[in-house]
């Protein structure tokens, strides 16, 4: 895979590129912390598609946001409209994990004229707070940015140690949680730090009202794919389920599947994730 960047502005986008010679393109769009190596255990079985995984902003080798800057997931979208008009193409497959899918999801929407189709694995609908709540959720980002001055990072004896704390955060196998590390980490004289702004773990200021959200997924005119991780647990789970009874009914052409592994379904089961990608792309 070739390593690429895209300059927009003073910024530095990141990512991977398979260069596979194909006029059908799947840009990869990584979740929360993660970053473009999440997609490449599943690159190999994405045979016949170009793949162009990127890393979002303060995350794997993009550029972190300039002081005294923040991130809000609007400008998320904005990053990715300039990737696609970097590239010129014309439209695109998305395909978003998770916070990624929550990205592709508004892109969509706002943007439809941009996107061919929409593959979701395990992401529905957006992350939202009640009118009622907004005072409070504006509030508590704004302390929260004060705390997050004065922290430090955590710090590894070893690249070991780091995968080590990855994969229990992922609830995922030390393997798929290297992916991660040797993207997202670094040597220090210190000893191994994680390299993500250490500014994404503040709370959104401002997030989607439900209603907001129902009307940017009622919007969404090309086909989605919707992978649901069969093996997913606990609190994630319960939101997940909570998300399809909220938002199901407002897709307006929405396959849903499920797959075989937990959120980092793509990485643990690449092959069989790959597979019914590919077999929905075929099929549309």
């Amino acid at each position: 895979m070739k390593e690429i960047k895209i300059q927009i502005g003073d910024q530095v986008i990141a990512g991977l590129d398979n260069e596979e010679k194909s006029e059908h393109i799947l840009l990869a769009l990584h979740g929360w912390l993660d970053n473009a190596a999440s997609f490449t255990p599943i690159m190999p079985h994405l045979n016949g598609y170009r793949v162009v995984a990127i890393d979002f902003p303060g995350h794997g080798y993009s550029s972190h946001r300039p002081e005294g800057a923040h991130y809000h997931f609007v400008d998320w979208i904005e990053t990715i409209v300039h990737v696609i008009q970097h590239f010129g193409w014309s439209s695109v497959t998305v395909v978003g994990h998770s916070m990624g899918g929550m990205v592709a999801t508004v892109l969509a929407a706002s943007f439809p004229e941009l996107i061919e189709r929409l593959i979701l694995i395990d992401s529905i609908g957006l992350v939202t707070t009640v009118p009622e709540e907004a005072p409070k959720q504006l509030r508590d980002a704004i302390l929260s940015r004060k705390k997050m001055k004065a922290k430090s990072r955590n710090v590894y004896s070893s690249i070991h140690q780091a995968v080590e704390a990855r994969s229990v955060v992922g609830n995922f196998h030390s393997d798929i949680a290297r992916y991660l590390v040797e993207r997202g980490a670094i040597s220090t004289s210190e000893g191994v730090k994680f390299t993500a702004d250490i500014r994404l773990n503040i709370p959104s200021a401002l997030r989607f009202t439900p209603s907001q959200a129902e009307a940017f997924i009622s919007q969404i005119t090309c086909p989605v794919l919707m992978m649901l991780a069969e093996d997913r647990i606990g609190e994630l789970n319960q939101r997940v389920e909570k998300a399809i009874g909220m938002y199901q009914r407002h897709y307006q052409n929405l396959t849903m599947l499920s797959t075989k592994g937990g959120h980092h379904c793509h990485m643990e089961f690449p092959d069989e994730t790959a597979q019914k990608m590919k077999a929905w792309l075929n099929n549309d």
